[in-house]
């Protein structure tokens, strides 16, 4: 007696395509968490709550800049907690002219002032934009009090009194008290 045996054939069959389209994309998923936070410093108040959008500043000595998020910087010195903010009188400006006769635009030396950087004005607190217009030389110039015109060149940074006059008031940012002190994250 002849034994039939069963074969089995399996055929496996794979196709290759080289100069195909790629398929639409999916839709994409739902963002994934946020990361942990980097290392850094920043800045916290007597309490140990840190300061919101604070960054150091060196000038001469180590103090606080906070933002009051529309470009104004406020300065605070760390120790005391109290703001440092440079004050401008008008009657005290001498008067800057493009022209050499002391006519025309009034200018002020703007020299010590810094685009975004509060400052008292007339007693309101201002902050010159980013885009402020400056002028670096100016044809004369008259002393406060005087009716003495003066010829120049004089040169460095010069605004117009006008634009310091509009500038609108600000206001303090609310912190916590200082003294103030920088900590790692």
């Amino acid at each position: 007696m002849k034994r039939i045996v069963p074969v089995f054939f399996c055929l496996i069959a794979t196709a290759c395509v080289t100069n195909g389209k790629a398929g639409k994309m999916g839709e994409p998923g739902d963002p994934g968490p946020a990361g942990p936070p980097g290392e850094g410093l920043v800045w916290k108040d007597a309490s140990g709550a840190v300061v919101e959008n604070a960054y150091p500043a060196f000038a001469g000595h180590f103090q606080m800049l906070v933002s009051n998020g529309n470009g104004a910087y406020f300065e605070y010195q760390a120790l005391s907690g109290l703001p440092w903010i440079p004050s401008y009188d008008s009657t005290t400006f001498w008067h800057f002219y493009l022209t050499t006769n002391c006519t025309g635009e009034i200018y002020i030396d703007a020299g010590p002032m810094s685009a975004g950087l509060v400052m008292k004005y007339n007693s309101r607190l201002v902050a010159l934009p980013a885009d402020v217009e400056v002028q670096t030389q100016m044809g004369s110039y008259m002393t406060t009090g005087s009716t003495t015109c003066n010829h120049g060149p004089v040169v460095t940074a010069f605004v117009k009194l006008e634009t310091l006059n509009a500038l609108p008031t600000l206001s303090l940012p609310v912190i916590g008290p200082g003294p103030y002190h920088v900590d790692k994250v």
